[in-house]
């Protein structure tokens, strides 16, 4: 869990520097890509513990 968190503070830190880059104005945009992403990761997880 621990691993998790630290991945979410990554990505979310991401977010904001792309928003202080200007390369997004639309933090609720950023969210939404990471929340995706955050998700995709998850899935992976998931995907790869079912086939062990």
């Amino acid at each position: 869990m621990d691993e998790q968190k630290k991945e979410v503070r990554e990505l979310v830190m991401a977010g904001l520097e792309q928003i202080k880059e200007g390369k997004t104005k639309d933090f609720n945009t950023v969210c939404d890509r990471l929340e995706k992403k955050y998700r995709d990761m998850e899935d992976m997880k998931w995907i790869t513990k079912m086939q062990a």
